[in-house]
């Protein structure tokens, strides 16, 4: 299908992002779980500091409730623990359980493979050229406030 030259590069991007989430879900699904939970998991799982849940919510820019349900799940299943850091306090940090490593190196492995699986026709100059573009776009994505349609 010949698509319009303005809207082609969203479509690939888009087209890049179905491929990799398709895997995920298939991978996510051995854990009883959706792709929903795997965002979470990265998350803690990336993140440079302890996050609570507000930190969370943000990063993900998703809603308290869902951050507070999928949290939730996570941590009945043993995914995650809630750490306490003062008694007096009711603010608290997530962290993944030896159970949430495992989960969380598995979806990095797989998102790992899905993306050597999409660059392996390029080569190395290519790639560090595709990511020197991605940055870019990354940037001026950040640097806008609310884009409006």
């Amino acid at each position: 299908m010949e698509l319009d030259s303005n809207y082609y590069e969203s479509m690939i991007i888009y087209q890049l992002y179905k491929f990799q989430k398709n895997n995920r879900e298939k991978m996510m699904k051995k854990y009883g779980l959706t792709d929903f939970y795997a965002s979470f998991i990265l998350v803690i799982k990336l993140a440079k500091k302890e996050l609570c849940m507000a930190d969370i919510t943000k990063i993900l820019d998703i809603d308290k409730a869902n951050t507070t349900r999928g949290i939730a799940l996570l941590e009945l299943r043993g995914y995650v623990v809630r750490n306490k850091k003062h008694d007096k306090e009711r603010k608290y940090t997530i962290s993944l359980t030896e159970k949430g490593e495992i989960l969380a190196n598995d979806i990095l492995d797989c998102i790992r493979k899905s993306r050597d699986y999409v660059l392996s026709i390029l080569s190395d100059d290519e790639i560090r050229e595709l990511k020197n573009i991605v940055k870019k776009i990354e940037n001026n994505i950040n640097s806008i406030e609310e884009q409006k349609c």
